[in-house]
């Protein structure tokens, strides 16, 4: 199964947001199909997020994970179902 059928499936499920934390260099290693998929997701009307962290500094992990968690907490609040 390929990403975009991944996709697919979770509009299936009703998944309207996808919340993304990989940096763009890790988007680009491991996924090469990353602007299909955005495209998708307009298309299907999923919110597509991007929220980049860099695992390798403990410092940004905790301030860019409180702030993703507030923008977690507003999807949810909006009624957005969300994979992440």
């Amino acid at each position: 199964m390929n990403e975009i059928e991944e996709v697919s499936i979770l509009a299936t499920e009703g998944v309207n947001a996808i919340f993304n934390l990989q940096r763009p260099e890790d988007i680009r290693r491991h996924n090469p199909h990353h602007s299909e998929i955005v495209h998708f997701c307009k298309d299907e009307g999923i919110e597509y997020l991007s929220f980049p962290i860099n695992e390798r500094n403990p410092e940004e992990v905790v301030q860019r994970c409180n702030k993703a968690g507030k923008i977690l907490k507003d999807l949810l609040d909006d009624s957005k179902v969300s994979f992440d």
